[in-house]
Parts: structure tokens; sequence; C-alpha cells
């Protein structure tokens, strides 16, 4: 079943991103960043995270919001002191990740695509655990997690009266990219972050939702 993220599931996920992720900017962070993070979505008024809980376990995670920047600019806010103690320890354990950080802040403030990008609603974190997105489980479920969590965070969207949401993905990672264009997802650009570690000629993609479309041909399929 999916519920809405809770503080209690917020080590969980954060392990689980740990895991599937680890090259991620945020999970470069460390689980103690992920916690922040996550308490500030679940506080949030404006973004939402829902997980998949099968046999009493999390078995996947995604969270949306309606302004990635003002969620990010919250979670430094209302988290201050705790961030300056996490980045401290990231400071002494990896000084590249905290360099990093600072790239990406320029990469963000002088991005002339993503300036010109007037989308701001995102889908943020996404992750579903390996033993339930086999083809055994879903052939013995029916389920398919990774549809339900997206229709879940779309829904959070639409009912808020966001017309389009983006997500960036990786071009080496074909299956992820499968199942954006699948959902209906176009590619408006390509770009390369500074803070992602990418081998020989990948980048990264821009995805692009109309959410209303969306839902139009969904209506016509069911």
């Amino acid at each position: 079943m999916i519920k809405k993220l809770s503080i209690e599931d917020i080590n969980a996920v954060a392990q689980a991103q740990m895991e599937l992720v680890p090259d991620s900017y945020l999970s470069r962070l460390g689980q103690g960043f992920l916690s922040i993070y996550y308490h500030q979505v679940c506080r949030s008024s404006f973004s939402a995270g829902f997980v998949y809980v099968y046999n009493e376990k999390i078995a996947g995670y995604m969270t949306a919001t309606e302004d990635s920047s003002r969620l990010l600019k919250d979670v430094f806010k209302h988290n201050f002191f705790e961030l300056i103690m996490t980045f401290f320890i990231v400071l002494i354990r990896n000084p590249k990740v905290f360099l990093d950080g600072i790239k990406l802040i320029f990469f963000i403030v002088f991005d002339r695509q993503e300036r010109a990008n007037k989308i701001k609603a995102e889908l943020n974190t996404f992750g579903v655990l390996p033993e339930y997105r086999s083809r055994d489980f879903f052939r013995e479920t029916k389920i398919k997690i990774s549809k339900e969590l997206f229709e879940k965070c779309i829904e959070f969207l639409r009912k808020r009266g966001i017309g389009f949401v983006k997500v960036s993905t990786r071009s080496d990672n074909a299956a992820i990219n499968n199942f954006y264009k699948k959902m209906g997802f176009e590619v408006k650009y390509t770009y390369r972050s500074p803070v992602i570690r990418y081998d020989g000629a990948t980048f990264s993609y821009m995805n692009v939702l109309d959410i209303n479309k969306y839902f139009t041909e969904r209506a016509g399929r069911d």
C-alpha cells in the first residue's frame, strides 16, 4: 500500500537512497543531510513524499514539490544549525563534496537553460528496492510500485493546480529514462551538472511532463 511519508519512515528511506543512488549529490552529503531533507519534505506545505509499504517494509519512495528551489531554501532556512554541523562533518570526511556544493550553487544561479525553464515543480527523489521491481515480483503480485508512486505524486501536483513537472535523469540510466518516457515525459534539454560523476560521453536529461495531458490520455486508456 502507498502512504504519505512520515517522520517514522525517514531513516528507512534515507538508507534506501544511500544504497540505490550512492553517486547522487544528496547521497554523497550523507545520511544526516538526507534525514534533514526528508524532515523538511514532511513539514512542507507545498511538497509531499510517498512510500510504498509491502509486508511491513518500505519497498519504494518518491517525493514531489511545487517549487524545488523554494524547498531547498526552506531546508537551509529551517535547519541552519543542524546543517552547519552536517556540512562540517562532510568537509572533514570529504572536502570535494563540500566544494562540489559551491560549484552547484553557481551552476544553478548562472545556468541559462534552467533560468529559461519556467517549470518549478519537480520530482526530487525516487527509488524502488531491487527485489520489488523484478519481473518475478510483478508476476506474483501484479504490483507496479514505480508507477503507483509516480501517479500518487502527479495527482498531488495536479490537485494543487500544477500543469507541468520536471525531472532530471542521467543519459546512461536506460531503465529510468524508459520509465519516464513511458509515463509521457519529453526531453526538454541536455546538460552536465558539476556534481555528477559522468562516464565518457554521458550527460543529464531535463525531462518535462504535461500533467493534464497525462491524465487525459490515461482516462482515454481506461
